[in-house]
């Protein structure tokens, strides 16, 4: 698994040699490989964490600690993800306040349908 971490100048000229000199190998198990994505993202309030393989346990593993340390390390309080969308709507509801017709319960009840993320 390789993330890259862009900078918008960067991203406007994009090409193998800065994908390159820019991605990094991230190991299973292996936590301090995240230290690098943690520092580049340094006080920036919007972060967005892509994935090309739609379904990669590993890949979700990995967007699963990024996701714990932004939230523990830099404070993140939102989180947006790319999901399925009855799963989102059904949490969407939840959090409008309009979950009784749903019957949702709590939060947990709320993120039971996600299923492919971690949480």
């Amino acid at each position: 698994m390789l993330y890259v971490t862009l900078s918008l100048s960067l991203m406007a000229s994009i090409s193998k040699s800065n994908i390159q000199q820019n991605a990094n190998r991230l190991r299973q198990n292996a936590t301090d490989d995240y230290d690098s994505i943690i520092v580049a993202i340094g006080n920036t309030h919007i972060v967005i964490i892509g994935e090309v393989s739609h379904g990669s346990h590993e890949f979700y593993a990995h967007q699963a600690e990024i996701t714990k340390r932004l939230i523990q390390e830099k404070g993140c309080t939102i989180i947006a993800c790319e999901a399925d969308w009855p799963s989102a709507y059904r949490v969407n509801r939840w959090v409008k306040g309009d979950s009784t017709t749903l019957n949702i319960t709590d939060a947990n009840d709320a993120l039971k349908q996600f299923t492919r993320f971690p949480l």
